[in-house]
């Protein structure tokens, strides 16, 4: 499975977000559940060769399906994207912009942690939120077989869909993370890298919905143990 892109990392190394197929719930945090605030989305696709065009297409049609499923989950309560993108505090957030390789979706922010305490703050008590969600999609394509013929490679590719959530409360402290893929059972053949990578995006809305309920459903198993 792919793991998330750099970005992902680089915050993981601030919040504590690691590994692959995992999640990691501070279950005091959810003593009743919290209503978190989503402060950051990007995502990509770059790994089918998608160009920022496409990977913008692939996240508005992918992205509130995800919200939709996440929203379902009875452990928290996800704020509405309104309700945050009109705050007086998040507006007063510097937005970082993008990288290189990943697309936020549009309304979002990519914000420090460590210099926005302050404004996370004062969104918090804005918006009666308990904490903030960071997330992340990776669209990509697994390798399920490959062989030569002379000079020539031939290959299968799988759809791949990573998701990558990093909740924190408003002092930055990690109280939910989630890192997990799904493949997607209809491949396509390539020729030297070359293929049909629109038969692979076709599939990504449907395996979006699939990752996204997972985590829910993950968050739940985290619980059920206690009970």
């Amino acid at each position: 499975m792919k793991m998330l892109f750099a970005r992902t990392l680089a915050v993981a190394a601030v919040i504590g977000l690691a590994g692959c197929a995992s999640t990691t719930v501070k279950k005091d945090a959810f003593a009743k559940p919290p209503r978190l605030a989503l402060i950051t989305i990007e995502g990509s696709a770059h790994g089918v060769f998608t160009s920022d065009s496409e990977d913008t297409k692939i996240l508005a049609d992918t992205v509130p399906t995800c919200l939709h499923e996440i929203a379902k989950s009875r452990r928290i309560h996800l704020l509405p994207a309104r309700t945050v993108m009109h705050a007086r505090a998040y507006a007063a957030m510097k937005n970082d912009g993008a990288t290189i390789t990943m697309q936020l979706v549009p309304g979002y922010k990519n914000i420090s942690i460590d210099k926005e305490r302050g404004h996370l703050h004062a969104l918090a008590r804005e918006v009666h939120a308990d904490g903030f969600v960071i997330m992340y999609l990776n669209y990509g394509e697994n390798d399920s077989s490959s062989f030569g013929i002379g000079f020539i490679g031939i290959g299968a590719k799988k759809p791949n869909v990573n998701i990558g959530i990093a909740a924190i409360n408003p002092d930055g402290q990690s109280i939910w993370q989630e890192n997990w893929s799904v493949v997607g059972d209809h491949g396509i053949v390539t020729v030297d890298g070359i293929g049909s990578y629109s038969k692979l995006i076709a599939q990504y809305n449907a395996l979006t919905q699939q990752a996204c309920d997972d985590t829910v459903q993950h968050l739940e198993k985290q619980f059920a143990s206690n009970q």
